[in-house]
């Protein structure tokens, strides 16, 4: 699942293809020790934390039906789907609120 800073899949991009339950602590589930999530060099918004700063999103999985990313850490709160080979700007409640996502089969 790729998330970019800016609207219209613009901006700096940071590709996932594991779930992640919270982007501010990568890694293992549960560990403390990891560092946050940030987009990759190149584009406006680099180097930014991803949680709260993703616009939009690029799901080009082919092994699940959809993604949901969430509101808050651990796949709470208000969500938005991004169904399998589709790309598309955040809804305004998770537009720049995203703090984590979830693959559904």
């Amino acid at each position: 699942m790729g998330f970019f800073y800016n609207s219209n899949l613009a901006g700096a991009m940071r590709y996932f293809g594991y779930a992640e339950g919270d982007f501010n602590q990568l890694g293992e589930l549960g560990s403390t020790s990891a560092g946050p999530a940030t987009f990759c060099p190149g584009y406006s918004g680099a180097g930014q934390n991803v949680k709260n700063n993703a616009a939009s999103v690029s799901n080009h999985d082919i092994f699940h039906e959809y993604a949901r990313v969430y509101y808050n850490s651990w796949f709470q709160g208000n969500s938005d789907i991004v169904m399998r080979q589709t790309t598309r700007n955040l809804s305004p409640t998770i537009k720049n609120n995203n703090a984590s996502f979830q693959w559904f089969s």
